[in-house]
C-alpha cells in the first residue's frame, strides 16, 4: 500500500466546497483499501486531526520535509499545485494533480517528469489534453448519504452559492419575476456573495451539511456561467429534487437526461422551466448510475497509484 501525501489549502470540515469534498471522498476510498493518507492543510485551524481514516496536519516550512521524504506519492489541487510541484521535483516524488476545472495550468505543459493527472470530468480532459498520463474520476457522490430524503412540499427554489458566476444576480431576477414563489440563497464558501432585497428570497449562511438545505428545497437551480462538473446537481437529484440548470458542458455531463437545461441569460426560459418541472423517479436512477460509474473510476485511480509506486520504486 502507498503512503500518499496531499498538499492543499484546506479540507473538510473546515472548508466544504466541491473540490475539498472530492478530495475527502477520494481519500475515504483509498484509506479503506489500506493506503496511508496524510493531508497537509495549510489553512486548517487545528494543528492535527483525523477524519475518515486520514490524518490532517497543518505543517509549514521545514516541518513538511519529513512527510514529503517519507511519502510515495504527492497529491495536490487548486491553489497549491505550483508549490506542490516544486516540492515533488525537489524531492524526486511523483505527483498527481486533481483537476477541478478547465482553466490553463502552465506548469502542466513544461515537460516535467513523474506528473500524473486526475480530471473531474471527461469534457475537461478533452478540453485541456495536457501532455501527461491522466484518467477521469468524477466526484464520487454516494446516494446512500441522501437516503430517505424527498423534495420538500411547498419548499424553496434554491441556489447554492450566491456569487456572480454561480448565479447570485440571476436568482434575484428570477425571484423578482416570480413573486408567488419562495426562494432560498445559500451563501457559498468562495467568491463575493450577492444578496438581494426581494422579500421572497431567504438567505442562509454556508451549511456544513448540505442535507439541511435539501430538507427545505423543492427545486434546485444552477444558473452557473461555468461548471466543470456540477456536484450540487447530483446531490440534489439523489434526493429526488429536480434541477433546472444552465446549458454548460459540465452540467450536461453530470445530469444527462435528468436535468432541465436553459440558456443562462434567458429569464423567460428560467421562469417557464421552474413552473413546468416536476420530480420524476429517473432522477434518483441517474444519481445511482453516476455513483456506480465513479466506483469504477476510483478503481482505475487505485490501479494508477499502484503503477506509479511500482515504476518509481524500480527507478
Amino acid at each position: 500500500m502507498a503512503k500518499i501525501l496531499w498538499i492543499i489549502h484546506n479540507y473538510p470540515p473546515y472548508q466544504n466546497a466541491g473540490a475539498e469534498w472530492m478530495a475527502k471522498e477520494i481519500n475515504d476510498y483509498l484509506a479503506e483499501l489500506g493506503h496511508e493518507i496524510i493531508v497537509i492543510s495549510r489553512l486548517s485551524p487545528e494543528s492535527e486531526y483525523n477524519i475518515s481514516g486520514s490524518r490532517v496536519v497543518n505543517t509549514k516550512g521545514a516541518e513538511r520535509v519529513g512527510p514529503i521524504k517519507e511519502c510515495d506519492i504527492i497529491f495536490t489541487h487548486l491553489d497549491d499545485s505550483y508549490e506542490a510541484t516544486d516540492l515533488a521535483q525537489e524531492y524526486n516524488k511523483p505527483i498527481v494533480h486533481v483537476l477541478h476545472h478547465s482553466f490553463e495550468i502552465d506548469i502542466l505543459r513544461k515537460g516535467l517528469q513523474n506528473v500524473f493527472l486526475v480530471y473531474n470530468s471527461e469534457w475537461v480532459k478533452k478540453d485541456r489534453a495536457y501532455p501527461h498520463p491522466g484518467i477521469v474520476v468524477r466526484p464520487p457522490i454516494n446516494p446512500a448519504r441522501f437516503k430517505g430524503m424527498q423534495p420538500a412540499q411547498d419548499g424553496f427554489i434554491t441556489l447554492v452559492n450566491c456569487n456572480k458566476d454561480k448565479g447570485g444576480l440571476i436568482l434575484q431576477h428570477i425571484a423578482r419575476a416570480m413573486p408567488d414563489k419562495r426562494f432560498l440563497g445559500v451563501l457559498g464558501a468562495h467568491g463575493q456573495q450577492y444578496k438581494g432585497i426581494q422579500s421572497n428570497i431567504t438567505y442562509w449562511d454556508t451549511k456544513d451539511d448540505i442535507r439541511e438545505v435539501f430538507a427545505v428545497t423543492s427545486l434546485l437551480i444552477a444558473p452557473s456561467i461555468y461548471e466543470s462538473y456540477g456536484r450540487i446537481a447530483i446531490e440534489a437529484i439523489a434526493c429526488g429534487i429536480p434541477v433546472v440548470a444552465a446549458d454548460t458542458p459540465g452540467l450536461h455531463e453530470s445530469l444527462g437526461d435528468a436535468g432541465v437545461f436553459v440558456r443562462r441569460n434567458n429569464l423567460p426560459a428560467w421562469i417557464h422551466a421552474i413552473r413546468s418541472v416536476v420530480p420524476v423517479p429517473s432522477l434518483r436512477a441517474r444519481a445511482q448510475e453516476v455513483w456506480e460509474n465513479s466506483q469504477n473510476e476510483l478503481n482505475q485511480l487505485n490501479n494508477l497509484i499502484n503503477y506509479i509506486c511500482n515504476q518509481h520504486i524500480q527507478k
